[in-house]
């Protein structure tokens, strides 16, 4: 009795032993040694940082356009540094302003693939403007678009995880929609049935972020030129502005891979060129200042489907360099700026390099979260209430 009195009359463990504290403590380990992994990775320059001094970010260049518009986003994030870059760009005094956006075309892949005496090597700058976090297209098209960053745009990937409202404790909502973005219209990826009738019936229930060309009226005539004008997302990027399209055609999917497929990338290409020289040419006769964009989801799509050494990807790069360089010299005797940028660069990744998760940790996921959204390595969980 007296060793069992003794036992229960025993002091609890002191303060440092107690379990939650010690896996709290191993948390804060974990998490710090995570940190040091990820400063050590930028620092030797494997990763790169998106903010850096004396560099100017996808969201400055955002900004600077609307600046160049005579307007600006709702959520500035870098005041100075948008203002610097649109003096650079010609600000509103500059009579045409031409944006081109070649999906996925990296300053990696223009030093592998492209001479070092070509159009776009000898005027490519690598280190003037950095990538958006994550550096994926969904993320960035949605920052040139709004000039916020991808943490409040909130679309890091086209499909989204979703439910209009907010859940309480004790009221349950109706559960998520699967949205999907890129697509003729924005909808429920699993009935595909427009998102309008779960109630996302307006973009600000859609978009957080509105797109700089919906707030306020602009000195120049815009034009939006690429393969997928009238879709949803398009749509809603290009404001008040959606009905000054002119639409060039995208190549097939079963094409990737073969000369049709390159050949018919680049001739779709130069027509888009030769959509943006009318134009200006139509704004110079009726007197209009102007402001021309002009995307193609190349090399993107062929390097999706073929990886980045791919002949026929070194040849659709060869031809947009050709294909700006003749834009250019159609626009260098104007008062013109062009500029040049992609969303993201692309490595090739080995079958053996992908981790697939076994599918018994992803029953658990779905079961925790509402889902996981996001693009690849760029993964993002949204629990679910309680």
């Amino acid at each position: 009795m007296e060793h069992a009195n003794s036992a229960a009359l025993a002091p609890p463990p002191p303060p440092d032993e107690h379990p939650a504290k010690r896996r709290r403590a191993q948390d804060s380990s974990i998490v710090g040694a995570n940190r040091s992994r990820l400063r050590k990775l930028i620092s030797e320059g494997h990763l790169v940082h998106p903010l850096e001094d004396g560099k100017y970010s996808f969201a400055d260049l955002a900004h600077s356009l609307a600046l160049c518009c005579g307007l600006a986003p709702e959520r500035p994030v870098r005041e100075k540094q948008a203002t610097e870059l649109a003096a650079k760009i010609g600000g509103t005094t500059r009579r045409h302003v031409v944006v081109v956006l070649c999906d996925g075309m990296g300053s990696d892949l223009l030093e592998r693939h492209l001479d070092p005496q070509s159009f776009l090597r000898v005027r490519n700058d690598r280190n003037r403007l950095l990538a958006v976090f994550p550096a994926t297209t969904p993320a960035a098209l949605t920052t040139l678009a709004t000039g916020a960053w991808p943490g409040q745009h909130g679309l890091p990937g086209w499909e989204l995880r979703d439910q209009k409202g907010c859940e309480f404790p004790t009221e349950a909502g109706p559960g998520p929609v699967q949205l999907t973005i890129l697509d003729a219209y924005v909808k429920d990826m699993r009935s595909h049935r427009p998102a309008a009738e779960f109630g996302f019936d307006k973009s600000e229930d859609i978009y957080v972020a509105p797109p700089w060309t919906s707030l306020g009226d602009s000195a120049r005539k815009m034009k939006f030129v690429n393969a997928y004008n009238g879709t949803g997302f398009t749509t809603w990027y290009q404001g008040r502005h959606s009905q000054s399209t002119a639409t060039i055609q995208e190549t097939a999917a079963e094409t990737l891979g073969t000369p049709e497929g390159s050949e018919k990338a680049l001739e779709y290409l130069n027509n888009g060129v030769d959509l943006v020289l009318n134009s200006v040419e139509e704004a110079d006769r009726e007197g209009w200042k102007s402001y021309l964009y002009l995307y193609t989801a190349h090399p993107d799509k062929h390097m999706h489907a073929l990886g980045t050494e791919h002949p026929e990807v070194c040849k659709v790069i060869r031809g947009i360099s050709a294909a700006l360089e003749r834009l250019w010299n159609g626009l260098k005797c104007k008062d013109s700026a062009m500029l040049v940028t992609v969303d993201h660069g692309h490595v090739t990744v080995q079958p053996s390099e992908m981790i697939s998760l076994p599918d018994e940790i992803l029953d658990c996921l779905e079961y925790a979260n509402i889902g996981v959204f996001g693009k690849g390595r760029h993964a993002y969980l949204h629990c679910r209430s309680g």
